[in-house]
């Protein structure tokens, strides 16, 4: 080519200038498709659509607006713009699903099957087209191919195990079913799954998933047991709570329960508060502080001290744990305390309680005030026909003088609980 020509010289620049406003015209077009398709407004989506008849996703958009606007829904139309975006991206799993959804919505099931297996073979291993196709064979009640495909879905997406475990209980509550079909063999899936069953007072179930995680013999957070072993005391059933928290303890590689024949859990305070199952449990309070001490045990290494500090006249009552009991049966507890300048009238005190008794039975030791050495607390009593649990607790009733004011510092320790033989001063 030779631009000494007059033609090339006059061609060269022609054929820029109209490669340039193709591309101009292009560029222009595609701006003004996009700023249409951001609209808030659907006639301005139609005119992107139009605008650009190649991208699937304007029709995509345009069907979704067909499908769930109230006033303007369409599925028949919606089916159309989906096929036509399916059409032109025929390798979308998500325009497909979306198909899916429509044709279900409108009734045709067998159709909708369709759409879902393409999506499936477009994205073989998508956690999200298992999970709703998953769905839609839950909605048809067919539970085996619908927590099969929710099992493909968890695989890829074990962070909606939650959400999966409340969909699929729902169809089924057969805990054995779920966790063989639907759960990966994960402590993770089961941890979650246990958690929503536990938020469902679902204590069976709970107590299934618990044994699954036991069986793998992995180690386990003893807070993890907590809100298990709470709502199986709330439903009295404490043997089950019980034996939780033993294989809690157990997988924790915490100390054991209790020494000797006491049914107190760590009555001497040897371990920190485990604040929940069959452990110490402390609540502060304004006007009390509560804490291990080391200085000053009654026997090992260790005992609680209560401090008051004089500011109020405090109702205290928030150290305790349950304690598991045996209905009509005698037992004695006992318990020592030590004080220095309690100035109250009303002392600290050990009390024991029935929280399933209707009257509201209680049992308390004798009020201690001023200065005190070590001194035994004891009680014998008879638990009631109902009776599985009692609370342990250490108390201080308000004062009932004009002020009551409480300061001063007590200390506890080998507190215990065993059962005995009848006696004459057992109290009911």
């Amino acid at each position: 080519m030779s631009l000494s020509h007059p033609i090339w010289r006059w061609l060269l620049p022609l054929a820029t200038l109209a490669a340039a406003a193709a591309l101009c015209w292009q560029g222009g077009k595609h701006a003004l498709a996009a700023h249409w398709a951001q609209s808030p407004r659907a006639q301005d989506w139609f005119r992107a659509a139009n605008l650009e008849p190649s991208d699937a996703e304007r029709w995509q958009k345009l069907g979704l607006y067909r499908q769930f606007d109230f006033e303007n829904a369409d599925l028949n139309q919606a089916i159309a713009y989906f096929h036509r975006a399916s059409e032109l991206d025929p390798r979308s799993p998500y325009i497909l699903m979306d198909l899916a959804g429509a044709y279900d919505m409108a009734g045709d099931p067998a159709d909708a099957e369709a759409a879902y297996h393409a999506a499936e073979r477009a994205h073989p291993i998508s956690g999200e087209v298992a999970w709703r196709y998953g769905n839609f064979l839950l909605n048809q009640g067919r539970l085996d191919e619908a927590f099969a495909e929710i099992h493909r879905a968890l695989l890829v997406q074990p962070t909606i195990v939650t959400l999966a475990i409340s969909r699929c209980w729902h169809s089924s509550t057969d805990i054995h079913l779920l966790l063989d079909k639907v759960l990966p063999d994960t402590d993770d899936a089961d941890w979650q799954a246990l958690a929503y069953l536990v938020q469902a007072r679902e204590a069976d179930a709970s107590l299934a998933v618990w044994a699954a995680l036991r069986r793998r013999g992995n180690a386990a957070e003893l807070t993890q047991t907590f809100p298990l072993i709470d709502i199986l005391i709330q439903q009295n059933r404490i043997g089950d709570a019980w034996g939780v928290w033993q294989q809690a303890l157990k997988a924790s590689g915490s100390p054991t329960a209790a020494a000797g024949d006491s049914l107190v859990t760590d009555g001497g305070f040897e371990s920190d508060f485990t604040n929940g199952g069959f452990g110490w449990r402390y609540q502060p309070q304004p006007g009390v502080i509560v804490a291990i001490d080391t200085s000053r045990p009654h026997t090992g290494m260790r005992s609680v001290v209560i401090d008051f500090d004089g500011t109020s006249n405090v109702n205290f009552g928030g150290l305790w744990e349950y304690v598991p009991v045996q209905p009509d049966t005698h037992y004695h507890f006992s318990g020592f305390m030590q004080m220095d300048e309690i100035t109250s009238d009303s002392g600290p005190r050990f009390e024991i309680q029935d929280p399933a008794s209707s009257t509201g039975q209680t049992w308390m030791t004798d009020n201690l005030t001023g200065t005190q050495p070590w001194t035994l607390e004891a009680i014998n009593f008879l638990t009631g026909p109902q009776t599985r649990v009692l609370i342990v607790r250490l108390a201080r009733p308000a004062s009932e003088h004009f002020g009551g004011k409480i300061d001063g510092t007590a200390w506890v320790d080998d507190v215990s609980l065993v059962p005995t033989a009848p006696g004459a001063g057992d109290r009911r």
